[in-house]
């Protein structure tokens, strides 16, 4: 395996795949297996990943387009196939099975089983880096972009959401759809924001929320949400008050990448400086560190880059490698 795993998929058989930038790596539960290019990968550097309804795996790749991975075999789609661009950021499925593509610099592609439909700045998308996608639970695709705000796509038009329109920041690190189907945004710069179906709605200093960027947003079993920040640790949120958790509370880092919820309801957060378990205790949670002295052998989590399998064994990717552990603190 590639010492540095951008991105974790489980598929339906549980088998866990793993991307890196010398292709991908396949775990059974035993044994390891890697895809490269020599195999029939499209291209080594692997972005996002994703696995349809109908249990084939696609790969996002920068600079080779999209890899599907079905019965032992690669299927390549690039440009020459109609795809917008070759290289792939983001990858979701809607409802109706279809796959859309978020490239970087070129627009998004949808595909339909058969051909590709391109939308780019012309057709109203905003902005052509697409940095996330994520389907509603109305079927509406939301496509946040590098540097350019959010745009929504109903299957017919695009809406596009900026600072005109009320969005703290153009930049866009990371979206929530919470179980009242609350939109949240988190952003690089400007705090978080909430669009519940008619308006945005921005949390910044003012609300109680201290810190500017938003790495990553979960919302946990009792439906508070956790935010990963860069500079303040931490937070969550129970709809009224913003609680802080930071180096002084006994986080390792107040850098956080990736947040995560077991099935006993605990929270683990990984950072630039290790990894964090939040246990509930009465009325707050205790915090528990896990560094080089625990046996990690990188502290330097990934953006993004966690998964819990369906054995309830939680993995992340590093900068150096794979890190797991069974989600018990």
């Amino acid at each position: 395996i590639n010492n540095n795993v951008f991105s974790i998929l489980e598929d339906r058989s549980g088998n866990l795949w793993l991307g890196t930038f010398n292709g991908v790596s396949k775990y059974d539960g035993s044994t390891c297996t890697q895809f490269t290019e020599k195999d029939g990968l499209g291209n080594n550097d692997i972005y996002t990943m994703l696995e349809d309804r109908s249990g084939n795996i696609w790969f996002g790749t920068a600079g080779g387009g999209v890899s599907k991975y079905h019965a032992t075999k690669f299927r390549h789609f690039t440009e020459q196939e109609g795809l917008v661009k070759n290289y792939i950021f983001s990858v979701a499925e809607d409802k109706t099975g279809n796959l859309w593509f978020g490239t970087w610099g070129g627009g998004v592609s949808k595909y339909d089983g058969q051909a590709f439909t391109n939308y780019t700045e012309k057709e109203g998308l905003g902005n052509n880096s697409v940095r996330s996608i994520h389907t509603d639970r109305q079927g509406n695709i939301w496509f946040a972009k590098r540097y350019d705000g959010i745009s929504k796509f109903n299957g017919q038009y695009f809406t596009r959401y900026t600072e005109k329109e009320g969005l703290p920041c153009k930049k866009i690190y990371s979206i929530l759809e919470d179980k009242k189907g609350n939109l949240w945004f988190g952003t690089d710069g400007a705090g978080i924001c909430k669009y519940d179906g008619t308006r945005l709605i921005n949390y910044t200093e003012k609300e109680g929320f201290f810190d500017k960027s938003v790495t990553s947003i979960i919302e946990d079993k009792k439906g508070n949400l956790w935010l990963g920040t860069l500079g303040a640790g931490v937070c969550r949120f129970d709809g009224k008050n913003f609680t802080y958790y930071t180096e002084t509370a006994g986080l390792s880092n107040n850098n956080v990448w990736s947040l995560i919820e077991d099935s006993a309801g605990h929270i683990w957060a990984g950072t630039d400086k290790g990894l964090n378990c939040f246990i509930p205790s009465k009325n707050n949670y205790v915090i528990y560190n896990y560094g080089l002295q625990d046996g990690l052998k990188a502290l330097d989590f990934n953006l993004h880059s966690a998964c819990i399998d369906n054995t309830n064994r939680i993995w992340w990717g590093t900068g150096k490698n794979i890190v797991t552990k069974d989600s018990f603190c």
